[in-house]
């Protein structure tokens, strides 16, 4: 049976918004997504520098645990948009690898562009409020503009900006707020030559330095130069979180060279990036939360727990409530 007319909003253009709106897209709601970046992607994210330089600075890898998933990723490499890496990794925790782990191709954000075509998508859209009038729903964003007449709202941020998204509506935003997000400041450094190390990944799970890639080894990427992507741990970032970006470049690129025992050239572009909420350390441990027959939804990796694959199960666990519930 096909579903009413219904309008949609998700906010949150990462995986599991991306995710929760392919579905309803599917099926024939009207479903709109509002991203505050330039891009959908969220923490599957690839920043494009000069040169052809591109870093994968936030996720590095998926992998599956679930056969959902584990179906997703497949089709995705089908599609020609994900393939197999296989690193060669080096350091202390490197066996704690996936193994065969999936990234998106060209690029990482490629996983969450395949799914969001056919879906309307506004960019540089930073959703300040969500308001509620009678049955309907209005978002407000911070550069004053309305979108009116929903009947769903789904917000599918880190649960510190959900929170203040729910501030209206005490339990969604208390069950938010008491979830703690690390962060991770993200190195991204390019060289005019190989750097002759004989590994791809570097996994030092107790370091200050946590994991450092070869992003030029990953599939469909073996024209770019050599690209590195280097990556803190919650502990250092959490102590170094307001350094500016200078310092954290030069801080990791140092531990960097330690680890390799070499002495590195001068980087051809180097530059950082602060993912203030990075992973949840005490995620809720349900799918989603949401207002009992309001329509307002809370979706996102930190309900399950930390990984690309906590997104994709809540952001698909969103849809399927809001399709059993809404069809006629």
């Amino acid at each position: 049976m096909a579903p009413r007319a219904v309008r949609i909003a998700v906010i949150g253009a990462g995986l599991a918004g991306m995710r929760c709106a392919q579905l309803l897209n599917a099926v024939g709601f009207a479903t709109f997504v509002f991203e505050k970046s330039r891009g959908a992607g969220g923490r599957l994210a690839t920043r494009r520098a000069d040169h052809g330089m591109r870093f994968d600075h936030g996720a590095q890898y998926l992998s599956a645990r679930s056969d959902a998933f584990s179906s997703f990723l497949n089709g995705q490499r089908a599609a020609g948009v994900a393939d197999i890496w296989n690193p060669r990794a080096y350091g202390p925790n490197a066996a704690s690898m996936s193994r065969s782990p999936i990234v998106g191709a060209p690029h990482m954000n490629s996983v969450v562009k395949s799914i969001s075509k056919g879906v309307s998508l506004k960019t540089d859209c930073r959703i300040a409020a969500i308001e509620q009038h009678e049955n309907r729903w209005r978002l407000v964003s911070e550069a004053g503009e309305r979108f009116e007449d929903f009947e769903v709202v789904i917000v599918a941020t880190p649960a510190p900006q959900a929170e203040k998204l729910v501030t209206s509506w005490p339990d969604l935003a208390a069950r938010a707020g008491a979830v703690k997000m690390t962060p991770c400041w993200t190195v991204m450094a390019g060289f005019e030559n190989s750097l002759q190390l004989s590994f791809d990944a570097l996994r030092q799970e107790d370091e200050a330095l946590g994991w450092a890639a070869r992003n030029s080894s990953k599939p469909a990427r073996s024209s770019e130069p050599e690209c590195w992507v280097m990556q803190a741990s919650a502990k250092w970032s959490q102590d170094h979180l307001e350094r500016d970006k200078n310092f954290v470049i030069d801080a990791l690129l140092a531990m960097f060279a330690e680890a390799t025992g070499k002495q590195l050239p001068e980087p051809s572009h180097a530059d950082a990036h602060r993912w203030r909420y990075s992973i949840a350390s005490n995620p809720v441990g349900e799918s989603f939360l949401k207002l009992s027959g309001n329509g307002l939804y809370v979706g996102g990796d930190w309900l399950l727990g930390a990984r690309a694959e906590d997104a994709f199960l809540s952001g698909s666990a969103v849809a399927e409530d809001i399709i059993s519930n809404y069809r006629t």
